[in-house]
């Protein structure tokens, strides 16, 4: 293992060296453009789901008022017919 890092050193610390720019460079790139256009996408989507909430708290609303409203039928017992019986 030690020699596989050893051996072209140079060119190695220079790779990562530009991956770091890279990715620093893309990172920075995206907080910038993308800032304004991701705070009102953010804010549509909280709007969203804001309104779904909303509706979800509404049908079970609707729901509960039910239950509470008409009791559920009770089970009533039926009696067994007799059977036939056999000769």
């Amino acid at each position: 293992m030690k020699s596989a890092l050893t051996k072209n050193w140079l060119a190695k610390l220079a790779s990562l060296l530009a991956a770091y720019a890279i990715w620093y460079v893309i990172k920075e790139h995206i907080n910038e453009s993308g800032n304004e256009k991701a705070s009102t996408e953010k804010v549509k989507d909280n709007e969203l789901l804001q309104r779904k909430l909303q509706e979800l708290y509404l049908l079970q609303e609707k729901i509960n008022n039910r239950m509470d409203a008409a009791p559920p039928p009770k089970a009533r017992i039926v009696p067994e017919e007799e059977a036939p019986t056999e000769p």
